[in-house]
């Protein structure tokens, strides 16, 4: 990687694709050229033509098609063993719907202070004019998956990502199981991602901005299950984490009501997620 200093270390790269238009292959040639080998994990029932001209040919590129949605966890999981098998300790994971900086890798790791405690560290999501950073780096629980760089040391000793949350709070309970392991998790205020969000779309009420995010009512079901896992697991280490979700939660259900469509199917969603909590059911959603 040319681009990258001497003091940088080899590292695997991951994109997990579902379904991706041609437009992705502008993000695939972004990561290749800040990682040293990149791993395709694709969700995808079958493989998008476009691909075998990012794929063929390219000694530097992996494609790993799994025939279905497997989730993103099984994903993830995945690459980070394909990492460690080619002697990788660190790999970069990203979604296709992120667009990297040209800074994005050597940008985190010349700013972590200490590789070998390092748990994941990664990018400022939020737009820069909506939060002013007060530090270059600072100390964080929890990061969204994409744009991350994992110790997959760390990895390791956490025993993976939970493949049986299929999508949702994957990442968030892979932070919190690494802190709670002794690890440290970053955020990276001086370098910034574009990244898209659900599908969010701008409301106005009473002449504020609110930012629904529209996700379908299957991800409701999902939501709902999977971070009350969490804070059923975390809640003594991290009380402050729970707290801060429910009121997430309570939020994001507050703007569904009020803005999006389909509310009455979220809101069974949203239950039925309830109810499988409750009865400790989890990997696909198969129906009522």
């Amino acid at each position: 990687m040319s681009d990258l200093s001497a003091l940088i270390p080899q590292i695997a790269g991951t994109i997990i694709l579902f379904n991706p238009d041609v437009s992705v292959s502008e993000n695939i040639v972004r990561i290749i050229s800040q990682t040293d080998h990149l791993f395709i994990i694709d969700n995808s029932d079958k493989k998008a033509d476009w691909l075998n001209g990012v794929v063929n040919g390219n000694e530097k590129v992996s494609y790993h098609g799994l025939g279905g949605n497997r989730g993103i966890g099984y994903a993830l999981n995945l690459a980070s063993r394909l990492a460690m098998k080619s002697n990788y300790r660190f790999l970069l994971t990203m979604d296709q719907d992120s667009t990297p900086p040209p800074d994005l890798v050597s940008g985190i790791l010349s700013r972590v202070p200490n590789l070998e405690t390092l748990g994941l560290a990664g990018p400022l999501i939020s737009p820069k004019e909506s939060y002013q950073p007060k530090a270059d780096i600072e100390e964080i629980d929890t990061l969204f998956t994409s744009g991350c760089i994992v110790n997959l040391l760390a990895w390791e000793v956490v025993g993976g990502y939970r493949d049986d949350f299929f999508i949702d709070h994957v990442d968030f309970e892979f932070c919190l199981h690494l802190l709670h392991k002794g690890y440290k998790n970053y955020r990276v205020n001086a370098v910034a991602m574009e990244h898209r969000l659900g599908n969010l779309k701008t409301k106005h009420l009473f002449g504020r901005p609110f930012f629904p995010s529209n996700h379908n009512a299957v991800r409701w079901y999902y939501m709902t299950r999977n971070r009350r896992i969490v804070r059923a697991t975390y809640k003594e280490s991290f009380p402050q984490y729970v707290h801060f979700d429910i009121l997430s939660e309570l939020k994001s259900l507050i703007k569904m009501i009020v803005f999006e469509k389909q509310k009455l199917l979220k809101l069974l969603m949203f239950f039925r997620g309830m109810r499988d909590f409750k009865k400790g059911i989890t990997g696909v959603y198969t129906g009522p």
